[in-house]
C-alpha cells in the first residue's frame, strides 16, 4: 500500500464479518457543502459538524479498520460521493449480485474527480450552473474551464473524460483551485507537500517530485482521502506559501562554464562552435531574437485562427466527421481540429495552457531564425548554430543546435540526442518540461508531443557529446 494512505487508526474496531454498514446520510449530488476554497477565512466554523438527514444507504463494499474507511465516511456525510446505487458490483460485474458499492480500489475518471472537487469546494455554483448538454458532467467541466483547471477531456471530447486519471492530474486541478491561477505541475505536488495531502509514496524517499507518482492512476479511495486531508487544511487556517518553480526572466543567467576550452553559459552546451568568438556571435544573435520577439508571439498571426487556437487551449474541441458536412467544414471546427492536431499531443500530456504557449513560443523563434538559411546540396559537415545563423547555411545538426541555443536561453533543460546510421547522422533536440521530455524538432514523433528518452537510447540514439543532459 502506498505510504501515503498507510491507517493510522486503531484497527481493533475492524470486524471481520461485516458485510454491510449502514450510514445516515442524503448522497444527493447537488447537496450544499459549506465553505469554499478562495478562502480559510471564509469558511464557516462547523465545516466539520456533520449533520446527516434521514436516509439509509446500505454499501456491500464497506469495511471498516481500513486506511479509507473514515475518510469514506465523512465524503459521504458531506455529500461529495454517492458510490453507484442498485447495480452490479463494478469491481466484480461477472458477479450479478446487484447492490450499492463504493468501490474504493477502482479507477477514478477525470469527470468522477472533477464533480468531486466541485461538490466540495463550490457546490452551490456547480449546482446552479445550467448544462450546456445533458451529460452528466457537463456543470463540472464548465466550472474547469471557468477557474482554469487543466483538463484532457471536455464536454466535446467525453472518451478523454472518462479516462482514468492521475494523482498528477489531482495536484494540478486542487493547487490550481486553491491559489486561483494555473499551476504548473512541479509547483502542483509541492503544494500536495506543503499541505501536508501527501507525504509521498515511500516515506523513506522523502517527499520529491519523483516520489509523489504523478503517473500513477488514482484510485477512488484516495480521492476522498486527500480531500479529507484537504478539509482538515482548510480548517487549521489554510495557508501555504504558493511554490514558484525557480525560471529564468527571458534570458536565462550565465552559469559560465568551462567546456571544450570555451566559456559557455549552459551545461557543456557549444552549439558546435569552433571558438569563443563563434559561441559569442551566436547567444548574442538566439537572445537579441529573443528579447525583440518572446512578447509578441502568438499560437496564430491571423486573429479567427489565433482565436480558435486559444479556444482549443481552454478547451473546446473540433467536431470529426464527413469533410463534406458545412458543421465539419466550418472554419472554427477545422481551426480547432487543426490545434488538435498541433497541441493535442501536450494537451494529453497535461500540460498547462502556459506551459503550451511557452513551449511554442521556443519553437516559433527557432524556426524564425532557421528560416532564410539554404540546404546545401549534396554532402556537407553537420554544421553548427553558427554555420546557420552567421553562414546562412543550414543542416539537421545545425539547426537542433540553434533549437537548444533558443531553449536553454528561455530557461529549459535541453538535449540533442544523435544517431549515426550508413553514415548519415540523425538527430533531435528533447526539452524536459515539468519532468517530461518534449520532442520541440518533431524528430521523435509526428506531432509536438512527449517521448520516453530511455525508448530512444535503447533504440541508439545517444546524447550530443557537445550538448550533455
Amino acid at each position: 500500500m502506498a505510504e501515503d494512505f498507510k491507517s493510522s487508526m486503531n484497527n481493533k474496531g475492524y470486524l471481520k464479518n461485516v458485510k454491510r454498514v449502514f450510514i445516515s446520510s442524503t448522497l444527493i449530488a447537488s447537496m450544499a457543502v459549506p465553505g469554499s476554497l478562495a478562502s480559510a477565512s471564509e469558511l464557516p466554523n462547523n465545516r466539520n459538524s456533520y449533520n446527516p438527514v434521514a436516509g439509509t444507504i446500505q454499501y456491500n463494499d464497506f469495511k471498516n479498520g481500513q486506511y479509507w474507511s473514515q475518510d469514506m465516511l465523512w465524503a459521504i456525510d458531506k455529500g461529495i460521493i454517492s458510490g453507484y446505487q442498485h447495480t452490479v458490483n463494478p469491481a466484480n460485474p461477472k458477479n450479478k449480485e446487484k447492490g450499492n458499492w463504493l468501490n474504493p480500489y477502482g479507477d477514478l475518471s477525470e469527470a468522477q474527480m472533477l464533480s468531486i472537487i466541485f461538490r466540495y469546494m463550490h457546490p452551490q455554483e456547480l449546482d446552479s450552473t445550467k448544462p450546456l448538454n445533458n451529460w452528466w458532467a457537463a456543470q463540472a467541466y464548465q466550472l474547469a474551464s471557468k477557474y482554469k483547471v487543466p483538463t484532457v477531456g471536455s464536454i466535446q471530447n467525453q472518451s478523454k473524460a472518462n479516462g482514468v486519471v492521475t494523482r498528477g492530474k489531482l495536484a494540478r486541478a486542487m493547487a490550481t483551485l486553491h491559489f486561483g491561477k494555473e499551476m504548473s505541475l512541479k509547483d502542483s505536488v509541492q503544494f500536495m507537500y506543503d499541505a501536508g495531502l501527501s507525504s509521498g509514496k515511500n516515506a523513506s524517499q522523502g517527499l520529491t517530485y519523483d516520489n509523489y507518482g504523478v503517473d500513477d492512476k488514482l484510485a477512488r479511495a484516495h480521492m476522498v482521502s486527500f480531500m479529507k486531508r484537504y478539509d482538515t487544511f482548510l480548517s487549521s487556517g489554510g495557508k501555504v506559501t504558493q511554490p514558484t518553480t525557480p525560471s529564468s526572466t527571458i534570458i536565462a543567467p550565465s552559469e559560465n562554464n568551462n567546456a571544450f576550452g570555451l566559456t559557455v553559459q549552459y551545461g557543456s552546451h557549444t552549439y558546435a562552435s569552433r571558438n569563443q568568438a563563434e559561441y559569442d556571435e551566436v547567444m548574442s544573435i538566439v537572445q537579441a531574437k529573443i528579447t525583440d520577439s518572446y512578447d509578441k508571439i502568438d499560437l496564430a498571426v491571423d486573429e479567427d485562427v489565433n482565436r480558435y487556437y486559444h479556444e482549443y487551449l481552454d478547451g473546446a474541441r473540433g467536431i470529426r466527421g464527413d469533410r463534406l458536412d458545412p458543421v465539419v467544414r466550418e472554419r472554427r471546427n477545422t481551426n480547432l481540429l487543426r490545434a488538435e492536431s498541433t497541441f493535442g499531443g501536450l494537451v494529453n500530456a497535461g500540460y498547462s495552457k502556459e506551459a503550451i504557449i511557452e513551449i511554442d513560443k521556443g519553437i516559433s523563434i527557432a524556426k524564425s531564425l532557421s528560416s532564410s538559411a539554404t540546404i546545401p546540396d549534396g554532402p556537407s559537415r553537420p554544421g553548427s548554430a553558427y554555420t546557420l545563423l552567421v553562414d546562412g547555411v543550414k543542416t539537421g545538426y545545425s539547426e537542433a543546435t540553434v533549437y537548444s541555443a533558443v531553449f536553454d536561453s528561455l530557461g529549459y533543460k535541453t538535449v540533442i540526442l544523435v544517431k549515426s546510421v550508413d553514415g548519415y547522422l540523425y538527430e533531435g533536440v528533447l526539452v524536459e518540461v515539468d519532468g517530461k521530455w518534449v520532442d520541440v524538432s518533431n524528430s521523435f514523433s509526428r506531432d509536438l508531443s512527449t517521448v520516453d528518452i530511455q525508448e530512444l537510447y535503447s533504440k541508439g540514439y545517444k546524447d550530443d557529446v557537445l550538448h550533455q543532459k
